[in-house]
């Protein structure tokens, strides 16, 4: 439902599935990313901190508490000055490219994009690309 873009129905469902098994990382997960589909970000940081406490490792789960920091914050010195996202951001480096992905460079496009540095942000976006051209349709 979620991907097809049908956001309040996924939430009711992920939130039913969340009542049963609190603990279940992949919900966690969709439902996070829902929310954030819907730039419901406090809301969504609650269960993709869930999950990433459960999997800290997951690159989807890191992407994730990527996604909820980034949409967050809108003022580009804050980003800039946020820890936590750099440490969050190190983790994807690390754990973002298993798997053929290019979660990491994604990412990092898009936050230096919003912190202005557009020249490097789309040397990030290129090289995303080049890692993973189905992923854009090339």
């Amino acid at each position: 439902m979620r991907l097809k873009g049908e956001f309040d129905a996924a939430e009711k469902e992920y939130l039913r599935a969340y009542d049963i098994d609190p603990k279940n990382f992949h919900v966690l997960r969709e439902l996070a990313q829902a929310l954030v589909s819907q730039e419901r970000y406090v809301e969504a940081e609650r269960y993709a901190r869930e999950a990433f406490s459960i999997v800290p490792s997951n690159p989807w789960i890191i992407d994730c508490l990527c996604d909820v920091l980034l949409g967050k914050e809108e003022d580009p010195e804050n980003l800039k000055n946020n820890t936590e996202l750099h440490k969050i951001m190190k983790a994807l480096k690390v754990y973002g490219n298993l798997e053929g992905r290019s979660f990491y460079e994604q990412k990092q496009a898009e936050y230096l994009f919003r912190i202005g540095e557009c020249k490097e942000a789309l040397s990030y976006a290129d090289e995303a690309v080049g890692l993973t051209p189905n992923k854009f349709g090339c």
